[in-house]
């Protein structure tokens, strides 16, 4: 769930796709991002994207932080992303 929504949640899938839905209401799911391009090319078991986590200040500071393995190297990733409940920054990413 969005922080302070009791509407809005975010579904994501391990290749990166980032869905908005409408808990209540189950209409179509919105793309909210696709960060499918920063992932590892061929992952195992236990790779792609796999975590998300909102700031605790996220109403403030639109602060979304996202866990990914990368390839070239093949790395762990926790990135911090500017997000607003509509959309995520994929520009805005800083690795942390």
């Amino acid at each position: 769930m969005f922080p302070g929504s009791d509407t809005h949640a975010i579904v994501y899938s391990k290749t990166g796709l980032l869905w908005r839905v409408d808990v209540p209401q189950n209409p179509p799911a919105i793309l909210y991002g696709d960060l499918s391009h920063h992932l590892i090319a061929q992952p195992h078991v236990e790779e792609g994207l796999l975590g998300l986590a909102f700031s605790p200040s996220f109403h403030s500071d639109g602060r979304l932080y996202l866990h990914y393995s990368a390839g070239e190297p093949r790395r762990s990733v926790l990135a911090r992303f500017q997000a607003t409940t509509s959309s995520l920054d994929l520009l805005s990413e800083q690795v942390v």
